[in-house]
């Protein structure tokens, strides 16, 4: 192969455009105008969150070589958004009078909400996920 068109829905519009990759003496070119766009040396395309695709849109690709006609197309939609994670482990330790929570594995924030000793007010720490450690802030 040595074309590819890729057709997809830019974000702030309704209507998709298509994006024609081609390979060349040094590799594959992406117009300017469309980034966020790459394509590997194999002609893998990924669209990343810059490109400025809309979510749930689809996304087709069809292929050419030299003088052929085109592949048929192959589609996909991508999510709205990520998959629930599954629910934190809370265990109360009757001992000490403390509380562990044990996130589920992937996440990347945990919002607690406690209520502190003489208030009646609750309050959430958020706890986010920064490089390899967890920051949390507290919001009233």
């Amino acid at each position: 192969m040595d074309e590819i068109t890729l057709t997809y829905t830019p974000t702030g519009t309704n209507k998709p455009v298509d994006v024609v990759v081609k390979k060349t003496d040094t590799g594959w070119t992406v117009p300017s105008g469309h980034e966020g766009i790459t394509v590997s040396g194999d002609g893998i395309i990924k669209l990343t969150s810059r490109s400025g695709g809309r979510w749930n849109r689809s996304k087709k690709a069809k292929v050419k070589k030299g003088n052929s006609d085109y592949s048929a197309e192959g589609t996909a939609t991508d999510p709205t958004k990520e998959a629930t994670p599954a629910a934190p482990t809370v265990t109360a330790n009757p001992t000490d009078a403390s509380v562990t929570v044990t996130p589920a594995a992937g996440m990347d924030e945990i919002t607690l909400t406690y209520t502190p000793t003489g208030t009646n007010k609750p309050v959430d720490v958020v706890v986010k996920k920064n490089r390899h450690r967890m920051d949390s802030t507290k919001r009233t």
